[in-house]
């Protein structure tokens, strides 16, 4: 009678487990691991960033949090990761962080496991996590990831994308090639083509059919039509420049100064030392830290001179800035963050 009960027992443990995880659990391993990832997530700390993540705002900002920790647990279980190293992982996971916190706040590129101390256990999981979350409350991919796994890191709504131990990061992950920009928004193609038409070599420029002006064309442009050693001329750059870039940043110059040189390369470096700073002062961020997932690759910076170094080394690719961006893309005027793979 007793072994009668115990299996009774037992069957209704794996229903229970197969309902709060959506998962049937095959073995006594499977089930133990299913009930402790599930136990774990249900902490306070976590659930209630979960909540945080993905809650609606409403008068009374409710959420079904069951769907989402089921979720969870399916990832976590899901992850490629064996049942001993997940055993340890949840173990640390409940003492509320397996993030060495510091690695995200210091400027220098490497690989996304130096974040979990070269632990590949935590690393998949994050990987897992990845897309968890994006696009719920602008939140882009690995910043909801990187808060549920520490108790140090908060998801924001200003200043940066999460607070990590008191430091403002704004996160700007790729999960295939391309990142995003410096900015948002931007001129019309038409209303850019319009105003540098206003100088002849770039009038030419479009006229011969090209789309967009990108900035080694519009140096060299500037340099033809208004050359610094006339005066005049310079002056009339100057003014061009200054009422262009007043529109798309508040402080224009140091893009204007950026264009009253004849180097498009140098012209570059400048441009994106200005928007890099231009973009942290507007969101008032302490940070930025770069992720591509497929390459597990990373890059933290803390200053226009640090992008532009990265940028130096290899480690962004082209920041594509276009003088006159193409009719789909305005955004095309700002910097693009695209990791290269460089090794680290």
């Amino acid at each position: 009678m007793r072994l009668h009960h115990l299996f009774e027992d037992e069957n209704v443990k794996k229903e229970i487990i197969a309902k709060v995880s959506g998962l049937v659990a095959d073995n006594e391993e499977d089930a133990k691991l299913l009930d402790k990832i599930y136990r774990t997530l249900h902490n306070t700390d976590i659930s209630g960033k979960v909540a945080q993540a993905f809650a609606v705002p409403t008068s009374d900002d409710n959420i079904n949090l069951e769907p989402l920790l089921k979720q969870l647990t399916q990832i976590i279980f899901h992850a490629g990761v064996d049942y001993k190293s997940l055993d340890a992982f949840l173990n640390r996971l409940a003492k509320g962080n397996v993030v060495d916190v510091p690695v995200l706040t210091t400027p220098g590129v490497g690989s996304v496991r130096a974040f979990f101390g070269g632990d590949e256990t935590t690393t998949k999981i994050f990987q897992a996590m990845a897309t968890l979350g994006a696009g719920k409350k602008q939140k882009g991919p690995g910043e909801y990831a990187l808060a549920m796994l520490s108790n140090q890191i908060k998801l924001k709504h200003d200043g940066g994308d999460l607070d990590v131990a008191g430091k403002g990061i704004e996160v700007k992950a790729e999960t295939t090639t391309g990142g995003g920009r410096l900015g948002e928004g931007g001129p019309t193609n038409a209303v850019a083509k319009e105003y540098w038409s206003q100088v002849p070599s770039i009038a030419n420029h479009f006229n011969q059919g090209s789309k967009g002006l990108g900035i080694k064309n519009f140096v060299q442009a500037l340099a033809l039509d208004l050359p610094l050693n006339d005066p005049e001329k310079k002056k009339q750059r100057q003014d061009l420049l200054t009422k262009w870039y007043s529109q798309l940043f508040p402080n224009a110059a140091p893009f204007v100064q950026a264009f009253m040189q004849d180097d498009g390369v140098v012209a570059e470096k400048m441009y994106g030392k200005a928007n890099f700073e231009s973009y942290k002062n507007n969101y008032g961020w302490d940070g930025l830290l770069s992720i591509n997932f497929p390459s597990l690759k990373y890059v933290m910076v803390n200053t226009g001179d640090d992008f532009v170094r990265m940028k130096e080394a290899g480690h962004f690719g082209s920041f594509s800035i276009s003088v006159v961006p193409s009719s789909a893309r305005p955004s095309e005027v700002y910097c693009q963050l695209s990791l290269t793979k460089a090794k680290a």
